[in-house]
């Protein structure tokens, strides 16, 4: 497998699983039924495109690497800082269409710095945007 490849699969592992520990982060602050179920299919979403990127690098002879402790450490003081003191639906949506929005950024610049990744990895990659920019869609009606 190609470096370009290896590149973008790493990159997509570590995007799903942050993005695995933020929507349990939030999941945990919110007590309205119909967003937890709605985070609920996000982080599922997160965690099948983390399962088959790892799936993937493992087939090529790759250990995965998550994100590092230091990061962790910033998304979780970012969660308590932004929850502290408004957890309302509204709040929560507000912030996973932020960290939705990032990662979408985050790819989108992954898949023009690597053209030459294979039609698999890049859909792959389309996809994982895709199912954010979907997730932002269902974030938009908790606004208010």
């Amino acid at each position: 497998m190609s470096k370009q490849n290896l590149e973008m699969l790493e990159e997509i592992f570590k995007g799903a699983k942050m993005g695995m520990n933020a929507t349990k982060l939030v999941m945990d602050k919110t007590k309205d039924t119909d967003l937890k179920n709605k985070l609920t299919g996000q982080y599922g979403s997160f965690s099948k495109t983390a399962q088959k990127a790892e799936e993937m690098l493992i087939s090529n002879n790759k250990i995965p690497e998550e994100s590092g402790m230091m990061e962790k450490a910033m998304l979780w003081s970012s969660v308590q800082l932004n929850s502290m003191l408004d957890t309302d639906a509204s709040h929560i949506a507000e912030m996973v269409i932020n960290g939705s929005t990032m990662s979408i950024v985050s790819m989108t610049k992954k898949l023009n710095e690597l053209p030459e990744a294979s039609p698999e990895v890049r859909t792959l990659a389309k996809d994982f945007i895709h199912d954010q920019e979907h997730y932002i869609g269902e974030m938009k009606s908790f606004l208010c």
